[in-house]
């Protein structure tokens, strides 16, 4: 299970560091990426507690790495408008990479 979910973590995250501009790259070279991961809600859903888990352990290795410079994780506690506002405000704070855990697959429409 662990493998299950922290390899494709990995894999999505350099995906991304492959496919950004030139600008991002060269700053991703000095400084490292800034990332936000969104979840709806962590207690009482093992899968989600999981993921935080693996997200933190593959972060800090890749912090190590020089690859991300700062994480940070936001939980919605399953309130689609607090969800958005958090979005909104890891874009205003140029967050290079953000993902995203939605409450609901409409809940961002």
């Amino acid at each position: 299970m662990k493998r299950s979910i922290v390899i494709p973590a990995i894999v999505f995250v350099l995906s991304l560091s492959l496919s950004c501009t030139a600008k991002q790259a060269e700053k991703a070279k000095t400084s490292g990426f800034k990332v936000a991961s969104h979840n709806a809600v962590l207690e009482g859903n093992a899968y989600r507690v999981v993921y935080e888990d693996q997200m933190t352990e593959t972060v800090k290795n890749m912090q190590a790495s020089g690859l991300i410079s700062q994480y940070a994780t936001f939980i919605a506690n399953n309130d689609p408008a607090v969800e958005s506002q958090q979005i909104e405000q890891t874009i205003n704070e140029g967050y290079d990479i953000i993902i995203v855990n939605p409450i609901a697959a409409t809940g961002l429409d």
